[in-house]
């Protein structure tokens, strides 16, 4: 049997990546620190928009957002995005490239964009965009920012809008290769 499904519609790609979360914290595995904090914005057929506060637990000592946490978060958005686009099992890791651009210091509010780029009969493909998410202040010069922050009375389904005072600084991107091969994991 395949575990290849139907192209999912928005609601159903949505509802994906949700189970996918719940799935993830209630585990109480690595994912969970990451994932118990994670909000998901948006979602289509391969595609998925999250975003989440850093949290001073995600740093390293210089206070810049961890590489661990980054691969991590390319992981788990990587993954994600496969589940978005149909496929019950997002598999087991081959290979993840990322690039470091810039540094965020906590507290920040990170948007996260993960894309399904190819599912093969053995492999799939993905890539994530990681973006602080910063806003002006009145007090501030316009080519300062301060962390913007999560808006938690949002309604999950409305379009996620970045506000007029809002800006994205691209942190980190990522390619994540994972090999499908493998068993559905329990409950999911």
């Amino acid at each position: 049997m395949s575990q290849v499904r139907k192209i999912f519609t928005n609601r159903e790609a949505l509802q994906a990546a949700r189970e996918w979360i719940d799935y993830s914290v209630s585990q109480k595995k690595f994912d969970h620190t990451i994932c118990k904090n994670l909000t998901v914005e948006k979602a289509a057929h391969g595609w998925v928009l999250c975003r989440l506060p850093l949290e001073e637990t995600a740093t390293n000592v210089w206070g810049g957002m961890h590489g661990g946490f980054t691969s991590s978060l390319i992981d788990i958005i990587g993954s994600m995005a496969i589940r978005t686009a149909g496929h019950v099992s997002s598999g087991v890791s081959t290979d993840m490239h990322i690039n470091f651009v810039k540094a965020a210091q906590s507290p920040s509010l990170l948007q996260v964009e993960g894309f399904c780029r190819r599912i093969g009969s053995t492999l799939a493909f993905s890539s994530v965009n990681i973006y602080q998410v910063t806003q002006s202040t009145p007090t501030q010069n316009t080519s300062e920012s301060s962390p913007a922050t999560l808006d938690k009375g949002r309604s999950l389904d409305e379009p996620i809008k970045l506000k007029s005072d809002e800006k994205m600084s691209l942190l980190a991107f990522g390619s994540h290769t994972k090999f499908l091969k493998v068993p559905i994991p329990p409950k999911l």
